[in-house]
């Protein structure tokens, strides 16, 4: 068939018909295919004087050339790139966070570590059990539909009137000990995971050959 010089296709077969070779990268004579040279010169590699090869099409996709619009990045005839596996940096895994396990160290003569926490509050008698702003308020609640309670969070006094109490919560400490003395310190680590396993990035995919056209029409520019 009729074809232009450099044309490049999709071929179902393993071998290529007359006139076109497959795609794989061959280093050919310039004195043979002057013509076909003129067209593609070195942009395929070759050293441009004795001769020149075609473009390697084995393993790899045919990108268009001209400029990502999403990335910007731009490509250009004959380049190549990209890597079919990839192993992830930190910066490119999500956020995510590691279990961490905390060993104490001292204690004096072992046991089981406790933490021992007191409330800070005011033994203060309360002046009404109703109160208002940052402070705790009385609450009502409907028992039942004839008979609503009141319940407030103070406690009354005794006898009436006297004022209402809060209860006695006072100091304000948090500790952790064990054993014979107190925790000195420690260390924390994180759970190992992973396997630094590359990831593969191609696509699902058809191999097929492709086949450039060597001898034919030359083609005339526009």
């Amino acid at each position: 068939m009729d074809c232009y010089m450099g044309v490049i296709l999709p071929w179902a077969m393993d071998w290529a018909p007359v006139n076109f070779m497959l795609c794989l990268g061959q280093t050919l004579p310039i004195n043979q295919y002057n013509a076909l040279f003129a067209l593609l010169g070195t942009t395929y590699g070759g050293n441009g004087t004795t001769n020149f090869m075609l473009p390697n099409l084995q393993g790899v996709f045919p990108l268009g050339m001209g400029q990502n619009t999403k990335t910007g990045q731009t490509y250009v005839v004959g380049n190549t790139g990209g890597v079919a596996q990839v192993t992830l940096t930190q910066t490119q895994m999500p956020t995510h966070t590691h279990l961490a396990t905390f060993t104490p160290t001292g204690g004096g003569g072992g046991g089981t570590p406790s933490v021992t926490v007191t409330l800070q509050g005011s033994s203060a008698a309360g002046t009404t059990n109703t109160p208002t702003g940052n402070y705790l308020a009385g609450a009502t609640s409907n028992i039942g539909t004839t008979n609503p309670k009141t319940s407030n969070l103070y406690v009354p006094g005794s006898p009436a009137p006297a004022p209402a109490t809060l209860g006695n919560l006072a100091g304000a400490s948090a500790t952790i000990t064990g054993g014979g003395g107190g925790i000195t310190g420690g260390t924390v680590t994180n759970a190992i995971t992973g396997g630094g396993q590359p990831v593969t990035t191609t696509p699902p995919y058809l191999v097929l050959n492709y086949i450039i056209c060597v001898q034919g029409i030359f083609p005339s520019r526009p």
